[in-house]
């Protein structure tokens, strides 16, 4: 028994996880599959997929499946069981070819297929996702996009990412020109030195142009030497925006920053070009360098500086003495001024005695305010010794 149970250890080891509805329920927290609308099952090891499952989560929407080991042809005709998918990510796999047929994802409109070893061929087999929009091809082994007519039937596709390929010569990728609502297209390090129609043997005439639904094209990191390399853009009548960052042309001078500015010999077009970002390695780590401050740097000279006590505000010594004296002074005067009213030589009356005792009671609080504020006079002293 402990054999077998070796053996059955070697052999999932061997050949990775499977997908089925057990692992989709766990994945998305759910029940049952109607409460399944997303699920993300990336770096899980898997390998296969249980199609029939798939047919039982009616409301899936997003997939997420980066990170796996398939590599089979029919991952999305398995896919495909999920009748309302609309997002789907296969990047980071191993697969080499794709195989779909007609009505296989039909609702699918976004597709990330990035870092996997596909051909070009694959264009072929995509056109049957009728409401494809958005398409990442970045990091595959494309050399060859097919011919016109066999991706012409990708009539919704706006957004093409062919970033980190091999399509070097505009010849290469002419052909998706068939691509007539193609808005966005990204040809990021693909070692492009030029842009020209080399199988055509006649310059380009006023009425000849390419890409027509085209507004954004990201030539970065490419090896584009100078603008006057680029020909082929005058034909691209609808493109507004043309990204040049990190290529020798927008180099030359190390603070260039366009951004939208408009070059003579290509009207219409805005090219971005961002200044270089200088980086450094410190440790295991890679840091950005921070940038020169262009305002003055403030600095404190600490031998100027002077300390500030949080202690209350005394006076000195001898202005509280003032003070105390002052004060005595003043209440010696009004003593002064009750006992003379009291030295008249008037007849002694009930109303005389009566005022003789208030006399005498305001004589005694003046004495005590007198000897309670000496009392807090000395306080102040002993405090400031």
């Amino acid at each position: 028994m402990a054999e077998d149970a070796d053996l059955e250890n070697e052999y999932d080891e061997k050949d990775g996880r499977i997908l089925d509805g057990f692992l989709l329920l766990a994945s998305a927290g759910s029940a049952t599959p109607d409460g399944v609308v997303s699920a993300s099952l990336s770096s899980l090891e898997l390998v296969d997929v249980v199609d029939e499952d798939l047919s039982f989560f009616g409301r899936l929407d997003r997939l997420d499946l980066s990170d796996n080991r398939f590599t089979h042809e029919r991952i999305l005709q398995q896919i495909g069981n999920a009748p309302r998918l609309t997002r789907l990510s296969l990047a980071c796999n191993s697969l080499n070819f794709l195989l779909c047929s007609s009505g296989t994802l039909s609702q699918l409109q976004s597709l990330d297929l990035s870092f996997n070893s596909l051909q070009g061929e694959v264009l072929s087999q995509l056109v049957h996702l009728k409401n494809l929009q958005y398409l990442n091809l970045s990091s595959n082994c494309i050399s060859l996009v097919p011919e016109e007519k066999e991706i012409a039937g990708m009539e919704s596709l706006e957004e093409l990412l062919l970033d980190n390929n091999d399509l070097v010569q505009f010849v290469q990728w002419r052909g998706l020109d068939a691509l007539r609502r193609l808005k966005k297209l990204s040809l990021a390090h693909n070692r492009i030195k030029r842009l020209k129609d080399d199988l055509s043997e006649f310059e380009y005439g006023d009425d000849m142009f390419y890409f027509r639904s085209l507004e954004e094209l990201d030539l970065g990191h490419n090896e584009i030497a100078t603008l006057e390399q680029l020909p082929a853009l005058r034909q691209f009548r609808r493109l507004r925006k043309l990204k040049l960052h990190e290529n020798p042309c927008m180099q030359k001078e190390p603070n260039l920053e366009l951004k939208g500015e408009e070059v003579s010999g290509f009207p219409g077009i805005g090219i971005f070009a961002k200044s270089k970002k200088q980086w450094y390695l410190c440790g295991n780590g890679c840091f950005q360098c921070r940038p020169k401050l262009e305002e003055p740097k403030l600095k404190m000279n600490r031998k100027r500086m002077h300390k500030v006590s949080s202690a209350p505000l005394l006076l000195p010594r001898k202005s509280a003495s003032r003070m105390s004296i002052g004060n005595s002074l003043d209440f010696d005067d009004e003593v002064s001024c009750f006992l003379t009213s009291l030295s008249g030589g008037a007849s002694i009356s009930a109303a005389s005695v009566q005022s003789q005792q208030q006399c005498q009671s305001r004589v005694r609080q003046l004495k005590d305010q007198l000897q309670q504020q000496q009392q807090e006079e000395e306080q102040l002293l002993l405090h400031q010794k």
